[in-house]
């Protein structure tokens, strides 16, 4: 007599020995495996501030797929360096990112990959004006390092890493500083928040951002256009498309990798799939910024 535990095991033996019969027999159908349509993305979800001892934080889940992100100001004298430099990034797996970690183990092709990506983003676009960051008439400036730690990778990491570098940066606050007498710059906190007359105070402000960036990703699945991929999906995909835009449809990465061309209607279609992920991860966004200033303003 056959059970179910041993129908779901011939299923997963099946899976992972002919895995595309498997997914052709959902895909014909119009659905996948974990029983979304092939246009339907997964849910995400935003934490704020996981991390106390960073100055804004967020953790990023996108169906299984979680990434951490750390922010931290630190002040520097400047020294004539480009305004990209104000943004430093550093990328890290988990060394259980993914179901097959013993096989892929650190992949640094990845890392670099999204490093590059990310860097592209947030530098090569005006997303972020660095003279914010410049203080005592450019002597010095604020460097903001962000640090992205990911957890879990079960597909559109890029999307996951985006999501999380974009909420940190709204929710943080460029430090105060003081200048002293002596000539040296320091952050102001509660530990030196004592200052002589002869200090120069220049409050904290909060961090403003011309654009919200966020991205949604595609995988070719033979003739079918799949919607935010799991990692199994991208890996069958003889293609993946990545497109990060704003809320008025400005992209500001577009990344592509495969072996066919995309065709403009393909890329239309994949730019107004973001467009309307774009205003859901923004509504997540604002909500998600609103209860940690509530509850920041709670603590105090």
């Amino acid at each position: 007599m056959t059970t179910v535990d041993d129908n779901l095991l011939q299923a997963a033996a099946f899976r992972r020995l002919y895995p595309e019969q498997y997914y052709d027999k959902f895909i014909n159908q119009g659905t996948r495996p974990d029983g979304r349509p092939l246009a339907t993305c997964r849910t995400a979800t935003i934490g704020l501030g996981p991390i106390s001892s960073t100055d804004a934080s967020s953790l990023i889940k996108i169906g299984n797929s979680s990434v951490l992100v750390g922010l931290k100001y630190d002040i520097e004298s400047s020294n004539g360096s480009s305004s990209s430099s104000f943004l430093r990034f550093k990328v890290e797996f988990s060394p259980f990112f993914c179901p097959d970690y013993h096989l892929k183990g650190r992949n640094p092709e990845l890392v670099g990959c999204i490093a590059e990506r990310i860097r592209h983003v947030f530098t090569s676009n005006g997303v972020l004006d660095s003279t914010q960051l410049i203080v005592a008439n450019g002597k010095a400036r604020w460097v903001i390092t962000v640090s992205i730690y990911v957890l879990e990778h079960d597909g559109c990491l890029l999307d996951a890493v985006v999501l999380g570098v974009s909420s940190a940066l709204l929710c943080s606050k460029i430090p105060a500083a003081k200048f002293t007498k002596e000539g040296r710059i320091q952050r102001l906190s509660t530990s030196n928040s004592s200052k002589s007359t002869s200090d120069t105070v220049v409050e904290g402000k909060a961090l403003r951002l011309s654009a919200v960036p966020l991205g949604l990703s595609f995988a070719m699945y033979k003739e079918s256009l799949l919607v935010d991929p799991v990692l199994e999906e991208e890996e069958l995909g003889s293609d993946s498309i990545s497109i990060v835009i704003d809320g008025q449809r400005n992209i500001y990465g577009l990344f592509k990798t495969g072996i066919q061309e995309a065709n403009s209607n393909l890329i239309r279609k994949c730019i107004e799939a973001a467009h309307l992920r774009h205003r859901e991860l923004l509504a997540l966004i604002t909500q998600a910024v609103e209860n940690h200033l509530e509850e920041s303003e709670d603590d105090e």
